[in-house]
């Protein structure tokens, strides 16, 4: 996440989409430290109580998929917002039916990083494929 968020500089709306996850999230999970040990919450931990349960972000078990590292690693450059992508989908998805070598390489890179804008224009494709049908 830090990598995506750096080095690749995807914006932290595209990465909390891709990772189906909220922009406040990533936050929490980036700047949330823990509280320094005390000597209380030491002689806590020593007792028989079983351990507090991790965070769901923190399970070292969890792993992500090639799929999932390789969205989060996508080239999202020319940029297109969510919002721009969504003001101009249905006219590019319409294009694409009418000539399948039409291109458009900021919507092209968005949609390949964003899931939720590329399921809106995978519906809105059936849609259309429909009414031509």
């Amino acid at each position: 996440m830090v990598l995506a968020l750096l080095v690749q500089e995807v914006p932290v709306d595209v990465l909390a989409d891709r990772l189906g996850s909220t922009r406040n999230a990533l936050y929490k999970t980036l700047h949330d430290r823990p509280p320094p040990t005390t000597q209380h919450t030491h002689r806590k931990r020593l007792s028989r109580d079983p351990p507090p349960p991790e965070h769901p972000m923190s399970e070292p078990t969890r792993g992500l998929s090639a799929e999932t590292i390789n969205s989060l690693l996508a080239d999202t450059s020319p940029y297109l917002s969510c919002d721009d992508c969504f003001a101009q989908v249905d006219e590019y998805v319409e294009r694409r039916l009418a000539d399948p070598l039409h291109e458009d390489t900021a919507m092209k890179a968005h949609l390949a990083g964003c899931g939720a804008c590329a399921e809106e224009a995978e519906t809105l494709r059936e849609l259309f494929s429909q009414d031509v049908g």
